[in-house]
This record gives C-alpha cells, structure tokens and sequence, in this order.
C-alpha cells in the first residue's frame, strides 16, 4: 500500500509475524490492525495512508517481519 504524501510501502511478512503487536504499540499513527485467530496471530497494514514512514514500528520487530520501503 503506498502512501502518496511520502511515497512509502510498508509489506509485513506473514510468514515471519508472531503477533507479538510490539510495532502496533509503537506506532503512534494507526497505521497496522491486529489479527487473531483461533490458532494463529499477526498484523496487517491497515491504514497505509497514515504512515510517515518513520521505521518505528520496524525497529521493534525482533522477527523482521516489517519492511518500509521508500519507492524512487
């Protein structure tokens, strides 16, 4: 999802999400939501157009499961 006021992308990696929901602490900017289901638990971009691409939500993952990538 991009955000057009600073072209940024933020992707989680699913595979490696434990839903630890440290960087949904973190993030101060309503950009990720929390999903929980009965055997499993990881967060999703949810408002991409609230991001100012500001990596906290990245340097608390100890999982790397968030990537921001600032497009060209």
């Amino acid at each position: 999802m991009m955000n057009k006021k600073r072209d940024v992308l933020i992707q989680v990696d699913l595979d490696k999400c434990v839903g630890c929901w440290k960087c949904i602490e973190r993030c101060h900017h309503n950009v990720l939501a929390k999903v929980e289901l009965p055997l499993q638990k990881y967060i999703v971009v949810d408002s991409a157009e609230n991001c100012i691409g500001c990596l906290h939500c990245m340097s608390v993952c100890r999982y790397q499961a968030i990537r921001v990538v600032r497009s060209r």
